[in-house]
Order: C-alpha cells, then structure tokens, then sequence
C-alpha cells in the first residue's frame, strides 16, 4: 500500500474543484493508494491518471505517491501539458 501525498498546487487545485468533480477524484485518489498509475508522461518522469473528465499527474516512488497537479478537465491538463515542452 503506498502512502498519498499532495504538493501545495495539488491540494490547491483539489480544493478549489466543484463538489462532484472533488468526489469522483477523491474516490480515484484512493483507488491509488492500492494500484498504482502506470501511464506514463512523455519525456518526463511523471504519471498521470484519468478520474472521469479530471486528471491527476503524479510522480511515484519507493513507497510514496505524490500528487503534484489535478485538473477538472482534460482541456486545462493539455494546456499544462504542452507547457512542459
């Protein structure tokens, strides 16, 4: 079982979700704990993990799973994304 930790944007971005996006998120986050993400982001060392129309972008490792960003939408997680390039 891995231990979930957010950075400060994520628990921002959580916290600032509308009240059925949080809820679909925040059950995904703890389907987490127990199976860990596998997709992996391009040219980075990060995953990322659909929640309904959300995503979550995570890094993971020993034991540990930090939650760096959450989006509601998958059109301000493209725009993020493109940013990394």
């Amino acid at each position: 079982m891995n231990t979930i930790l957010f950075s400060h944007k994520a628990r921002e971005d959580f916290l600032n979700l509308e009240t059925t996006t949080k809820k679909s998120i925040a059950k995904h986050i703890i389907k987490m704990e127990t199976n860990p993400p596998r997709k992996r982001l391009r040219n980075t060392n990060f995953y990322v993990e659909q929640a309904g129309q959300g995503r979550i972008v995570c890094a993971i490792f020993a034991n540990r799973i930090e939650i760096l960003r959450i989006f509601s939408i998958h059109k301000e997680y493209e725009r993020w994304y493109k940013r990394l390039d």
